[in-house]
């Protein structure tokens, strides 16, 4: 069995991912060392198996995953929270929207010529990853822009685990199109 490892890595100035072989020093990213996102994302290959190792676009949606799930898991571990902590939620998705943005983008492209067997997955995956996409902007701007919707820190929590599992189905859906099991990589969060 073959593992594939990954760290996702962000900029928090420009918010530009980078994706670096694990373990290793941070890349440098406008002036400054960029953070690390996500750490070891990991996936197993069957040896003999007729799956291709993981594409750099298919272990940087996984890596987008789990950094939602570890945003899921924070929002949750936090108890007597006033609302006003949003913003700094706020800003950790407005990253993760821009790094998904340009996911999604990438994969558009990747699968632009699929084969007929795989058109009807190729285009349920384009209308998730834009369903996911203006999700997470409404998202965003619901934190930011005032009136808040939410009325407390669960209920901000409660529509962040809602989010977790729209990108779960994005990410199953991309799997089944590269014919690769899902990532175990924070499933158990939910």
């Amino acid at each position: 069995m073959t593992v594939q490892h990954a760290d996702l890595f962000h900029c928090l100035a420009c918010g530009r991912v980078a994706y670096e072989a694990p373990g290793g020093p941070a890349p440098d990213c406008c002036g400054q060392p960029m953070v690390r996102a996500v750490a070891d994302v990991v996936q197993d290959v069957s040896p003999g198996s007729t799956v291709a190792p993981r594409s750099r676009a298919q272990v940087a949606d996984h890596a987008l995953f789990a950094e939602l799930v570890e945003l899921d898991q924070w929002c949750h571990g936090l108890r007597d929270v006033d609302i006003s902590r949003s913003e700094e939620l706020a800003n950790r998705l407005s990253v993760l929207h821009q790094a998904l943005i340009d996911q999604v983008e990438d994969t558009r492209q990747a699968h632009s010529r699929a084969t007929d067997p795989k058109v009807q997955v190729v285009e349920r995956l384009r209308a998730q990853g834009q369903q996911l996409v203006t999700t997470l902007a409404r998202f965003v701007a619901q934190l930011r822009n005032g009136p808040s919707p939410f009325e407390n820190w669960g209920q901000i929590c409660d529509r962040l685990g809602e989010v977790v599992a729209e990108f779960r189905q994005y990410a199953q859906t991309e799997s089944e199109l590269s014919g690769v099991s899902p990532s175990k990589t924070g499933d158990s969060a939910r």
